[in-house]
């Protein structure tokens, strides 16, 4: 009875290691994905970089253009007579929010991949009131 108790024991051992054991795809697969982390990880790329990216292009679009046009506003009235200073630190303020804004859209919509500081605006001909400013970029 020990023996056959002993056996059963040694036996169910056996089977316990062998379900806990690597199979051969677990590890090329697991040794891959360790590989393919570790060259992230030199690259200084990290799983939430993308959201982080995505979050400043937000806050770059949001905030800041809107904290450039209140700061040139202010410092126009605050140069010139309050009417012009006015109307002259909107129209300097508005060129600084159409450019962060067109940075931050460009963060976001490429994750922030892409380095957006390269771009030109194309205002259209006085006068032509079918065609629209554009911005393009070159990433």
């Amino acid at each position: 009875m020990r023996n056959i108790l002993k056996l059963s024991f040694v036996f169910g051992l056996c089977v316990l290691s062998m379900g806990m054991s690597r199979h051969g795809q677990y590890d090329d697969e697991a040794r891959t994905l360790e590989k393919m982390d570790k060259e992230m990880k030199k690259s200084g790329y990290s799983a939430t970089q993308p959201v982080e990216d995505v979050a400043s292009g937000v806050k770059q679009a949001t905030y800041d253009s809107t904290k450039e046009l209140v700061q040139s506003t202010a410092e126009g009235t605050a140069e010139n007579p309050p009417v012009v200073g006015t109307v002259k630190g909107v129209v300097d303020g508005s060129g600084k929010v159409l450019e962060q804004a067109s940075k931050g859209i460009a963060k976001v919509a490429t994750f922030g991949r892409a380095d957006p500081s390269s771009f030109r605006v194309e205002d259209p001909e006085h006068g032509n009131k079918d065609d629209s400013t554009k911005v393009k970029f070159n990433f």
